[in-house]
């Protein structure tokens, strides 16, 4: 249960990377849908909610851990190697 779970947090590690392609796919969704909204208070309410994250730092999970949860995941990745 415990592997698993380490195993788990180990793939959440390199989930952005994997979904790298499928962002720049669900971007071109997103402006295609956009391009098609006609409604200009739908819009202007799209916009507002997107622009405060506009300069968002691109956070990893990795910095979401605690030092403890870090060191964790550090030594199921080395036992992983054995």
């Amino acid at each position: 249960m415990v592997q698993i779970t380490k195993l788990k947090l180990i793939y959440n590690l390199v989930k952005p990377i994997l979904k790298t392609m499928e962002a720049v796919e669900l971007k071109s969704n997103i402006h295609q849908i956009v391009d098609a909204i006609q409604n200009q208070q739908v819009l202007q309410t799209l916009y507002d909610f997107l622009k405060p994250k506009e300069n968002e730092k691109n956070t990893f999970i990795w910095d979401s851990f605690n030092e403890e949860q870090k060191q964790e995941l550090l030594l199921a990745y080395e036992e992983s190697e054995n």
